[in-house]
């Protein structure tokens, strides 16, 4: 596993209640035998729930023709009674708290690898179209100064990046850096002062600079679908996440018409900076075999969580969103 990738699969494991580690689930596919999978098919198919997105030049009744064969061919009963919402598996993520900073540290797997990896994860709230606009704009504008700053003047690693994240319907953005030169303390260190320093840049920026930052973000959540298939992928990520609102794009873009320079920079400022009232902080550092691995906290205000045992230890004392349909 290549430490940018650990690193997110760490995220996730953090962040995800119902979340098992690549080594739990490799015993249980050690353990199972073909009768395991039999039995265990058996069930899944007596309450099976089946959802269907019909998409193009078919008729209403060529769609319940699709879901009767779909429903047939797996051997379940079929039923046009919609799923309760209390009866479907709810998805919980982790909620942060208020100005907190939990940092997660573990070894590269790979003792060989030189590679240190860190994600500085900022968690915004359950999403909502204002806030959706708010941090798609907000990419927007710090992609570029950010790669600029972080990959060509400091020089922190050849992978960098940052963007949104939704896990189980809860915002947040994040910057990701891959180094063989500098720790994790020190690539910390430097992204989190990008994002303090960054503020004078939005506030510096001219009103004609925003508006061709704006006018190129709703420019791309406006073009035309290049085929079926993109449109069809589009809309089976909201039926995937249970969200069901197809037309998130374009109540976003209507938000992003009316969106100020001076509202994202307090968003901003609440979220991300150092000071933020509500900011709450996630960073998880994939220490390289030349890195130090911590492992005792020295800071007052940050919890440190020292590998998978200690994410486990960590998640039982968490608060939860809970995403439901």
């Amino acid at each position: 596993m290549k430490p940018p990738r650990q690193a997110g699969y760490l995220r996730l494991l953090a962040l995800q209640r119902a979340a098992w580690t690549a080594d739990e689930k490799l015993q249980a596919l050690l353990a199972a035998t073909p009768e395991d999978v039999q039995a265990h098919l058996l069930t899944l198919l007596q309450s099976l729930h089946i959802e269907m997105l019909v998409h193009g030049n078919l008729s209403e009744e060529t769609a319940a023709q699709l879901g009767m064969l779909a429903a047939r061919t797996l051997n379940c009963s079929p039923s046009t009674v919609p799923l309760l919402a209390d009866a479907r598996p709810i998805e919980r993520t982790a909620q942060l708290g208020p100005e907190s900073h939990v940092r997660i540290s573990q070894r590269v797997k790979n003792p060989q690898e030189e590679n240190s990896a860190v994600e500085v994860y900022y968690q915004i709230g359950q999403q909502t179209v204002k806030l959706k606009a708010l941090v798609d704009m907000f990419e927007q504008v710090v992609y570029e100064p950010c790669w600029d700053f972080l990959r060509t003047k400091e020089q922190l690693g050849y992978i960098v990046g940052c963007g949104v994240r939704c896990t189980g319907g809860v915002l947040a953005f994040m910057v990701n850096v891959q180094s063989s030169k500098y720790g994790v303390p020190y690539i910390e260190d430097k992204i989190q002062t990008f994002l303090d320093e960054f503020a004078k840049q939005l506030e510096d920026m001219s009103d004609d600079e925003w508006n061709k930052n704006k006018e190129s973000l709703i420019a791309m959540k406006t073009q035309k679908d290049k085929s079926l298939y993109d449109e069809s992928d589009r809309f089976w990520d909201k039926i995937n996440l249970w969200q069901y609102n197809f037309d998130l794009r374009e109540q976003v873009v209507q938000e992003l018409t009316t969106m100020t320079k001076v509202e994202l920079l307090e968003w901003y400022k609440i979220h991300v900076v150092q000071e933020g009232s509500s900011r709450r902080r996630l960073t998880v550092g994939v220490h390289g075999k030349q890195h130090d691995l911590p492992i005792e906290n020295k800071e007052n205000d940050t919890s440190l969580v020292v590998g998978e045992e200690g994410i486990a230890t960590w998640k039982n004392k968490q608060i939860w969103y809970a995403s439901s349909p």
